[in-house]
């Protein structure tokens, strides 16, 4: 609240006085639902870009929220030890391919 406005205490005696209190905080915490979302969304699309995955991001971002094609999902074992890093050559191809496909992007 304090990164918002500049007097928040004063902003919620006003609030409280009008009766509007709950629909000041309901809004404020849909903001920040819709923030948290939107942050989580980002880190997706990072993740997509560098799983090289030939499908959309839409498909992608849907089989791993609702966990479809789990068994495809899980990390290969060898000898009990879960397989989850990445060699320098995949890193590297991974963030060459995201830097090719960022590099179209135009503001």
């Amino acid at each position: 609240m304090y990164e918002k406005y500049a007097s928040p205490n004063e902003l919620i005696n006003r609030m409280l006085k009008t009766g509007r209190l709950y629909d000041f905080v309901k809004h404020v915490v849909k903001r920040k639902n819709e923030e948290a979302e939107k942050e989580e969304d980002n880190k997706l699309w990072l993740a997509y870009l560098s799983s090289n995955s030939r499908e959309t991001f839409a498909a992608w971002k849907n089989e791993i929220i609702h966990g479809s094609h789990v068994a495809e999902q899980r990390p290969q074992q060898h000898q009990g030890i879960s397989n989850l890093s990445m060699s320098d050559a995949e890193v590297k191809t991974a963030y060459d391919n995201a830097k090719s496909i960022l590099k179209n992007f135009k503001l």
